[in-house]
């Protein structure tokens, strides 16, 4: 063959093979990841959330380059520790502006995202983990599940229709407790509750050993149902302060972070009778939601059994929160700006997620509403979690 004539046919081997390379079918793993970064609890006394959500997190980075990855480059999740110090979590903030980061998952603590908003009034956006925040409508915040004052209306829902009027608060002073304690206090103003009553109202610092002076005040005001926002070790100093003030009957709702087979089993041998917890529907596999989100579960819990992690709990925190960054950073142009991503989340009127459908035109920053909610109970002899209420606190059989 010519010499000329063979290297114009190599030159063009090569220019196929280029081609070849950049097209949208070159499969994901050739092609420079996009880093997506999250911060979680995971060391620190918030550990018992984060470090599972920061599994989950990684195995979410396994599913999305399976199916695609972002514009056929891979996906890199990368985990940062801000163990549960909002200090830390300022620190790591302060990083990824510097790095010009879009958008990243997290903080997972309520006082760690509390500690953020300010650095962020230009981005990145950041997506707590926590529910517990209300952050600026149309800032560069949001926030996982509903507001606190959707989880008040559903705990007090759930009660009521259980004929539970009389009800006594028992919360914690850390920033979860607060929100929650504020939002709930709020919505026994609500003409829907004007039958409730609240008989007592009482704090605990998260150090307390001991709540038995809180318990005794609770237990003269004669409640018929008690709610408690805690997480961690004070769930557990709530557990045993009722126990030896022998009331292990008294219908009593907590802190959904406290919906752990690990937690409750630690404690299973003071564990109030009557304990429900309020969570998101992913909790309960017997949760009344849409077929379509009974779908998006499904898919979760398969992504979780293929990475070894159970399906439930603290594991599906993060799930919902990344999905909805995944799916703006497919659509929108590569390497997006903040700005790009917080206008895409913005206007999201219809997501389904295992814990249901988003709609951020509430302008909330959650994209959701009360029906977010459910409340449920340790089923022991089947070793899960299941529905105490339907989406929105109603109730099930």
């Amino acid at each position: 063959m010519h010499a000329i004539a063979f290297r114009s046919l190599l030159a063009l081997a090569l220019i196929a093979l280029l081609a070849a390379s950049a097209s949208p079918g070159a499969r994901a793993q050739d092609r420079a990841p996009y880093e997506l970064n999250g911060i979680f609890a995971v060391t620190g006394p918030a550990a018992f959330l984060g470090a599972p959500a920061a599994q989950a997190f990684k195995a979410i980075e396994g599913y999305v380059n399976s199916t695609g990855g972002i514009h056929g480059r891979p996906i890199k999740m990368t985990v940062l520790d801000d163990q549960t110090n909002p200090q830390v979590a300022v620190q790591l903030v302060n990083g990824l502006i510097a790095k010009q980061v879009a958008v990243a998952i997290g903080p997972m603590a309520t006082a760690s995202c509390n500690a953020v908003i300010g650095l962020i009034a230009h981005g990145p956006v950041m997506y707590c983990v926590s529910p517990f925040i209300n952050p600026p409508s149309g800032g560069y915040m949001f926030v996982q599940g509903g507001d606190p004052i959707d989880g008040g209306v559903v705990t007090l829902r759930y009660l009521q229709a259980r004929g539970l009027r009389r009800v006594a608060m028992l919360d914690s002073t850390d920033a979860t407790g607060q929100a929650l304690d504020r939002a709930t206090e709020a919505a026994f103003s609500y003409p829907e509750f004007r039958s409730m009553q609240l008989v007592a109202h009482l704090h605990f610092s998260p150090q307390d050993v001991s709540v038995a002076a809180q318990v005794a005040q609770i237990k003269a005001a004669n409640p018929q149902a008690l709610i408690s926002w805690n997480l961690g070790t004070a769930f557990g100093t709530v557990a045993h302060g009722l126990h030896d003030a022998g009331l292990d009957a008294l219908p009593l709702i907590e802190a959904g972070g406290n919906a752990s087979a690990t937690q409750v089993k630690a404690l299973a041998g003071f564990m109030p009778t009557d304990m429900h917890f309020l969570v998101s529907p992913i909790w309960a596999e017997d949760s009344r939601v849409p077929k379509a989100v009974k779908d998006q579960q499904a898919i979760f819990r398969r992504v979780m059994h293929a990475a070894g992690l159970p399906s439930d709990g603290a594991y599906s925190s993060d799930w919902d929160i990344t999905m909805v960054v995944i799916d703006a950073l497919r659509h929108l142009p590569p390497d997006p700006t903040a700005e790009q991503v917080r206008n895409y989340i913005a206007h999201i009127d219809h997501f389904v997620v295992p814990n249901g459908i988003f709609d951020f035109r509430f302008g909330n920053q959650s994209g959701a509403g009360q029906t977010i909610f459910i409340l449920v109970h340790w089923n022991p002899a089947a070793n899960r979690f299941d529905s105490s209420s339907s989406p929105g606190g109603h109730p099930v059989p």
